[in-house]
């Protein structure tokens, strides 16, 4: 579900959906007058572009706008190179409307923008500058984080920013070294910075030269950053995920007024990244004990927003029924509708056999009605695919007399050797061994994003989707879930005799 319109002459344009448009509207124009620019003005927050200078500078940079929609959800634009934007609109019936923009190198800066207002972004000292051009600003309103660095810090980064980098940097599985004693340092640099800007910030409001709007906005984010920092054991290199969790979320009265909704995103996300496989296998349990506050339903849709994609529908419609009530209503449909996606799209996929007959996949799963059918998608490329075909043979094996198929369903763009890798591969099952023949036009596949692959489809006796992600061939959920169908099978057929 999108409200997304395209106008003028835009290339190209790409959103990442983290989560949800809803009623948050997006519109990209290009080559448009002014007057109907000014139509959105008293309905959201219009950015315009300088000069074509600025496209490229987002994506040079790789800046990414993060930004949340009318129901709370987290959203993010990135901007490729062969963009031609003159303007974005957002429009939100909210009275302010906050966008972070995110560099490729870890450096953001946090946005406050008032309904209405009309923005100019430009480039200056290497940096995407944002201005509100139609009302009278003061000075710091515009732009504050990066005046901060300049002036206050007299650096590109700010020290907190250099202790995140770090931070990164020391959880590296690739050459880790020791840094404690260098995070320790930068912790403490950081935690002394936040304090000298938090007074900064108290002399500028003094003087008039920032509004005290902003001001308490910015003010916010810093307090809660410092809160943030108690969190990080510099010395053991951790961060006490569930201890913040549990803090910030029983001080909603107080939070509340020390963060904004996008920054509490972002800390979600970066909370559920913390999370040791330990803890975040029960961070559901852990949710649920705990009281009503900022945070909870926030993590909880952020936990199944992951984890929904991974169960069969069977096994999202038990967690729906235990999960939802501790979500609101639109969060809660919003997960439906796109647990349910795939279902709603036809199976549109030509495929061709070994034997070079061309049929329909719908008609292929026709052909096997009566089995349940466990789909392989593969290429050549993926190395993955490939080192999982020993198993899956095997898999076929264990199962072939149990009514259990495996089929093999290529998505190389490349068909020319399709049949000689097959053969190579030892996959060259006739009547179960197939290529994608129309991988650009069909809706089922691009549904699917094949790019991320391998995957496995699990489809019920009757013809039916029943999990869009199945386990792995080598795993031992995939032959638990096997099982659990064929004695469901048993069973159905059992009660149908003694009916009878």
């Amino acid at each position: 579900m999108s409200n997304l319109e395209v106008m003028g002459k835009i290339k190209t344009f790409l959103t990442i959906k983290f989560l949800f448009w809803g009623v948050f509207v997006i519109i990209f124009n290009s080559c448009t007058d002014r007057s109907s620019n000014d139509l959105f003005l008293e309905k959201g927050v219009t950015l315009v572009f300088e000069n074509e200078s600025v496209s490229d500078f987002l994506d040079q940079r790789k800046v990414q706008l993060r930004y949340l929609s009318e129901i709370g959800i987290a959203e993010k634009i990135q901007f490729p190179n062969d963009s031609i934007l003159d303007s974005l609109v957002f429009t939100t019936k909210k009275k302010n409307f906050e966008l972070i923009s995110e560099y490729s190198g870890g450096q953001n800066y946090s946005f406050l923008f008032q309904n209405g207002d009309r923005v100019k972004i430009s480039i200056r000292d290497n940096n995407l500058m944002l201005d509100v051009v139609n009302r009278k600003v003061l000075t710091y309103d515009d732009n504050f984080e990066f005046l901060r660095n300049k002036q206050l810090f007299k650096a590109t980064y700010a020290p907190i920013d250099d202790f995140y980098f770090l931070w990164q940097s020391s959880k590296s599985k690739v050459g880790k070294i020791d840094l404690n004693e260098e995070l320790f340092l930068k912790k403490k640099l950081a935690k002394q910075s936040l304090e000298q800007e938090a007074k900064w910030l108290d002399s500028l409001k003094k003087a008039g030269q920032i509004s005290k709007e902003m001001a308490a906005f910015y003010l916010a984010k810093n307090q809660f950053q410092i809160e943030k920092l108690k969190y990080f054991d510099s010395d053991q290199g951790s961060f006490n995920a569930l201890s913040a969790f549990d803090f910030f979320n029983a001080s909603q009265a107080t939070i509340e007024s020390q963060i904004s909704a996008l920054q509490a995103d972002e800390f979600g996300d970066f909370l559920i990244k913390e999370l040791d496989p330990k803890e975040y296998s029960k961070l559901p349990i852990h949710l649920l004990q705990s009281e009503n506050g900022l945070f909870k339903a926030s993590l909880l849709f952020k936990f199944l927003d992951q984890e929904l994609p991974k169960l069969s529908y069977g096994e999202a419609d038990l967690w729906f029924e235990k999960y939802g009530s501790h979500l609101n209503s639109e969060w809660l449909e919003y997960l439906k509708e796109r647990n349910r996606k795939l279902l709603e799209v036809e199976q549109d996929i030509l495929v061709k056999s070994l034997e070079e007959e061309r049929i329909n996949f719908e008609n292929i799963l026709a052909q096997k009605r009566g089995k349940v059918v466990y789909v392989d998608l593969w290429a050549a490329w993926c190395v993955p695919c490939i080192k999982s075909f020993p198993y899956s043979r095997s898999l076929q094996e264990d199962y072939k007399n149990k009514g259990i198929e495996i089929l093999y369903l290529s998505v190389d763009e490349n068909h020319k050797f399709w049949d000689k890798v097959v053969e190579k591969y030892h996959i060259d099952f006739p009547a179960r061994s197939f290529i994608a023949m129309n991988l650009a036009e069909s809706k089922f596949l691009k549904e699917l994003k094949v790019d991320f692959i391998p995957r496995f489809l699990l489809f019920d006796s009757e013809g039916k989707l029943i999990h869009p992600n199945a386990p792995k061939p080598e795993s031992q959920e995939i032959r638990m879930l096997f099982d659990s169908l064929i004695s469901n099978s048993n069973e159905i057929e059992h009660n149908l005799k003694v009916t009878h």
